[in-house]
């Protein structure tokens, strides 16, 4: 029995991948089983079905995504029958199970022993962008909070790129079937509609840029004041903004022509690696995509330095205005919300009489 999971990289699709996914946990392709999206909590629950379809709604991202490897070797017989249930799954659907850290899970060796134990065989799916946008777009998902300078930050995460090697440590396992990566294209969920060739009639649409990074100017604002981003992994602010309103704009781009030129020259020989282990599409794609060999590229990037925010005085007020108006919607919500409850204060007070 065959399973697919998606295991990176972040900052790659991911989140909007995982919410298409959780509002269509069942879905029709023209191949003979349907696909069946499944989840394993961090306290080792299994989410699929209608099950998954209320869960999801109660997160506060709008998607669910499985739990990391370390969670499941907190109770290693409990996991095994959560997959035991899977593999029967699979006898009847096509299972697929996303995690975009999974690429470089340090536990994954754990996982890996359970499937080969269940002779459970899985076939890997990985969406790759060029490093230099994928670090600029991390730093500001995770490095701008950590508190770490950031050319610490920067040498220490160009290892995330090399993608070659990430790729690697998971091929040589006898439970991989097969390796499935893609350059991530401008609609991620499309591209994966075409791989498992979804009817694309039978679900439903979802934003296929669900975490973009936010505006520069809620970000250089966060800068200025920690306590709205405490921490790397403190985000729940960032999805209660891009879920209320509507923002425009993108961060500041901050690696300057040096930075670019140690990143090309340090994950070169992976990108070069990295083109023998891709079908002739996606080969051709990095080839072809400069980003991924010319500093010159990105040329027309306006750098920014990335530990001194400058706030724009108008991208700042039109946020202000954004806010204003969203906080008045949200008034006059809850006070149709409570002339709909009123009925039912009327009841209870009189049952109490």
């Amino acid at each position: 029995m065959t399973i697919t999971l998606h295991v990176g990289m972040g900052k790659c699709g991911s989140s909007a991948l995982q919410r298409f996914l959780s509002t269509n946990s069942k879905i029709e392709t023209s191949k003979n089983k349907k696909l069946l999206y499944v989840v394993i909590t961090k306290d080792l629950k299994l989410f699929y079905g209608t099950r998954l379809s209320w869960f999801y709604r109660l997160s506060r991202r709008d998607y669910l995504a499985s739990a990391e490897f370390r969670f499941w070797e907190k109770n290693g017989t409990k996991t095994k029958k959560l997959l035991e249930r899977i593999k029967v799954l699979s006898k009847h659907y096509h299972i697929v199970l996303s995690n975009e850290g999974w690429i470089s899970d340090p536990d994954k060796d754990y996982a890996v022993s359970l499937f080969d134990e269940l002779n459970l065989k899985v076939n890997l799916l990985m969406y790759v962008r060029p490093p230099c946008t994928w670090l600029n777009s991390a730093w500001w998902q995770w490095g701008a909070w950590t508190g770490a300078p950031f050319d610490k930050w920067l040498k220490q995460n160009t290892k995330r790129v090399q993608y070659a090697s990430l790729i690697e440590s998971w091929k040589n396992n006898d439970c991989i079937r097969e390796v499935n990566i893609r350059a991530l294209p401008a609609n991620i969920i499309d591209d994966f509609c075409e791989i498992f060739q979804v009817t694309k009639h039978s679900v439903k649409s979802v934003e296929a840029q669900l975490n973009s990074s936010l505006p520069n100017a809620v970000l250089r604002l966060f800068q200025r004041n920690r306590q709205l981003r405490p921490s790397a992994h403190q985000a729940s602010v960032d999805f209660t903004l891009m879920r209320l309103l509507t923002l425009q704009g993108k961060p500041d781009w901050v690696l300057s022509r040096g930075n670019i030129e140690t990143i090309l020259n340090e994950t070169k020989r992976s990108n070069r690696a990295l083109l023998k282990m891709v079908n002739d599409d996606v080969r051709a794609s990095i080839e072809q995509d400069d980003r991924w060999w010319q500093t010159d590229a990105y040329h027309k990037l306006n750098y920014q330095c990335p530990d001194y925010p400058n706030l724009d005085p108008i991208e700042l007020e039109l946020l202000t205005v954004k806010l204003i108006q969203q906080l008045a919607m949200l008034e006059q919500q809850n006070k149709r919300y409570k002339r709909l409850l009123w009925p039912l204060h009327v009841v209870k007070q009189v049952l109490k009489r």
